[in-house]
């Protein structure tokens, strides 16, 4: 008995599309953001720096795909960040040379105090942090340039509008450094009176033990899961 799905495979053979899955890792670093990159060990553009990332396989789904790569390219596990989501899906006909290529990009913060040994293996001779705003020429320019452009602005969107600013802050930190931080990552300098107050006001935060290094008081968030909040300040 023929298959029931002879006649769709026979239509369909020719017509040739991978899934893939990118990562745009991101962490502070000196009141900076860094953005982990690739060298990468194969053509297209070998010894050019990429974004995390690689060919989805047979039994995985793409978050899957994505955490495999990000820890065969860079050495990073789930226990390393803070927070892993969905930046987009990227579809552009052009956007890899070697053939129709469909991405799923993620967004990985990593805090202070997660230790992070980078350790490049399979396609990638080697893991660094660059600058955000002094990064290398990119081995798929356009579609990575895209995916870095498209995750900045979901970035932003969640510091204003979850509490996702606390995953990239040690477990226990300053109003201070928290303020600092807000503004770093793009949403905007704020007053410290009202940042302050707002902050305090949403009930998003609980006093910690002590910061041995501040004189200042020290907090922790009362709840680590994303959650919705309205616009920080």
């Amino acid at each position: 008995m023929k298959n029931k799905y002879a006649e769709f495979r026979e239509k369909t053979q020719d017509k040739k599309l991978l899934a893939a899955a990118d990562c745009v890792v991101l962490k502070l670093v000196d009141n900076r953001i860094k953005v982990l990159l690739v060298k990468r060990k194969k053509e297209p553009k070998k010894g050019g720096w990429a974004l995390p990332g690689g060919f989805l396989e047979k039994n995985e789904d793409l978050e899957g795909c994505a955490k495999r790569e990000l820890w065969e390219e860079t050495g990073l596990k789930k226990a390393n960040y803070n927070y892993f989501g969905l930046v987009g899906v990227f579809s552009s006909p052009r956007r890899d040379p070697r053939a129709r290529v469909i991405s799923s990009a993620y967004l990985v913060l990593l805090g202070k105090e997660k230790k992070q040994k980078l350790k490049a293996g399979t396609d990638a001779t080697e893991a660094k942090w660059f600058s955000w705003d002094n990064l290398p020429e990119l081995s798929f320019g356009s579609a990575h340039k895209r995916i870095l452009k498209v995750a900045k602005i979901k970035l932003i969107e969640k510091i204003q509008t979850t509490n996702l600013i606390f995953a990239f802050l040690s477990e226990e930190f300053t109003l201070g450094c928290l303020q600092k931080t807000y503004q770093i990552v793009g949403a905007g300098a704020v007053n410290q009176a009202d940042f302050k107050k707002s902050i305090l006001f949403k009930k998003m935060i609980k006093p910690g033990k002590g910061l041995k290094y501040q004189a200042r008081d020290s907090y922790k968030i009362k709840n680590n899961k994303l959650k919705m909040v309205c616009k920080i300040v």
